[in-house]
């Protein structure tokens, strides 16, 4: 019997997972929302790959109101934040307690939300640097990348199930590393994001443009305060290595747009309150101040306005 998966929404990152375990020999449920009456459903309908072949993605869709009687053996969920708890109650049918979950995120905080929603779920959370992009119904893998996954803090050590979840996303959506302190890599991830997607979205440039002398100053009190906080939370790194990790990877991504970006071009919410909002938070927590970062979700949340 295959191994069958579901992957919930229809953004960019879920169709390029969707479209690697097709590729893979996967058997592959997308979950997506029913369109408001009226309106014209905009599902992803195909991925092209860096190879330029194009994998078309299957006619397998069920919506919020569909009955499924399909077990999964993993159950995919690369939405934003600002939109998981909405998502885990309307596919709340979809899961079963003995079927695990995979949060696919940029921001923070989804672990806490799916717990609120689905405490019995066995939960899994990874960090992709896979860069897709999708234009319309189409997405295009733009950039390969590694991902980093491991099982969510605060639960019960469950061997057969690790060596299950990890061998799919192995064969699924390769390269795939096993992260036991998820937390740690979720983290690293957010110092890079905390720096590239408000400051790309704000200045409407690409990723490389940070690398330019004018946005030094404002970087390095990012990772400043960044590293001041992090430690706090049990996870030190000095700011000048997160400094030259930012660096280091808008550069590897210097023609890329950010994800917050193209939230930001296109008129729809950014993931503010998951990155720069969820930093704001922890320093709070801590009494630390952070007036850069304060500074700068200030002026995302008067520019972009949810």
């Amino acid at each position: 019997m295959s191994v069958r998966l579901c992957v919930i929404g229809s953004g960019a990152v879920g169709s390029l997972f969707a479209a690697k375990a097709l590729e893979a020999g996967f058997d592959v449920t997308r979950a997506v929302r029913q369109p408001r009456s009226g309106a014209q459903q905009t599902t992803v309908k195909t991925v092209t790959l860096q190879n330029d072949s194009t994998v078309s993605l299957p006619d397998t869709i069920i919506t919020s109101d569909s009955p499924v009687d399909i077990l999964f053996d993993l159950i995919v969920i690369p939405v934003k934040v600002y939109q998981l708890k909405e998502a885990l109650i309307q596919w709340s049918h979809v899961f079963t307690n003995n079927t695990p979950a995979l949060l696919l995120q940029n921001g923070m905080g989804g672990d806490e939300i799916f717990r609120s929603v689905l405490p019995s779920v066995r939960l899994y959370q990874a960090t992709t640097s896979h860069g897709a992009l999708r234009q319309q119904n189409a997405v295009r893998h733009t950039g390969f990348g590694e991902t980093l996954a491991g099982p969510a803090t605060g639960q019960n050590r469950n061997d057969s199930a690790d060596e299950k979840v990890f061998r799919i996303l192995g064969q699924a959506f390769p390269p795939v590393t096993r992260c036991d302190n998820i937390a740690l890599a979720l983290w690293q991830k957010l110092s890079v994001n905390l720096v590239i997607n408000p400051l790309t979205a704000l200045h409407n440039i690409r990723n490389g443009q940070l690398t330019e002398p004018a946005y030094d100053a404002v970087i390095s009190s990012l990772c400043r305060e960044t590293s001041l906080v992090m430690e706090a939370c049990g996870y030190k790194e000095s700011a000048d290595f997160l400094k030259n990790r930012v660096l280091r990877v808008a550069g590897a991504t210097a023609a890329n747009y950010s994800s917050m970006h193209q939230d930001a071009a296109h008129g729809r919410p950014l993931e503010t309150g998951a990155i720069t909002g969820y930093l704001l938070q922890k320093a709070a927590a801590h009494h630390i101040p952070v007036p850069a970062h304060q500074s700068l979700f200030d002026a995302l949340t008067d520019r972009f306005p949810a």
